[in-house]
């Protein structure tokens, strides 16, 4: 299993990001795909990003109802009691949510999709 970091939206959602392409790529298989899936927490970091970059709420509302057809609600994983547990053992190795998104894929098993070096400080497998 796979989760996707936060860097997966927010380059998928900027054609002039460096990691574009192959952002559009994992987010696309996403619904394609029957091992990757998005964590909760990872849409609120993203919405909190756009709201800290300027976006208008109706931009924000825009962008989070075309996810709605790239992510399907199977495709997401909860942010449990048990992920906020672990998160906290993680938060000295990164911000709170990184330790959320390693804690989210401890819980799961899962692989983090992501270019953040900081999984690999937390001992969390990690692909792009």
């Amino acid at each position: 299993m796979k989760i996707v970091d936060t860097v997966v939206l927010i380059s998928s959602n900027d054609p002039t990001h460096p990691l574009h392409s192959k952002a559009k790529q994992h987010l696309l298989s996403i619904s394609l795909s029957g091992d990757i899936f998005v964590p909760t927490i990872v849409l609120a970091e993203y919405d909190l990003e756009l709201k800290t970059h300027g976006f208008s709420a109706n931009a924000r509302e825009r962008i989070f109802r075309n996810l709605e057809v790239l992510i399907p609600n199977n495709k997401i994983v909860a942010c449990t009691p048990s992920v906020h547990a672990t998160a906290v053992s993680l938060e000295g190795f990164g911000g709170w949510f990184d330790s959320l998104i390693a804690a989210t894929a401890i819980e799961y098993r899962a692989t983090i999709v992501s270019t953040d070096p900081v999984f690999d400080t937390m001992g969390i497998p990690r692909v792009w």
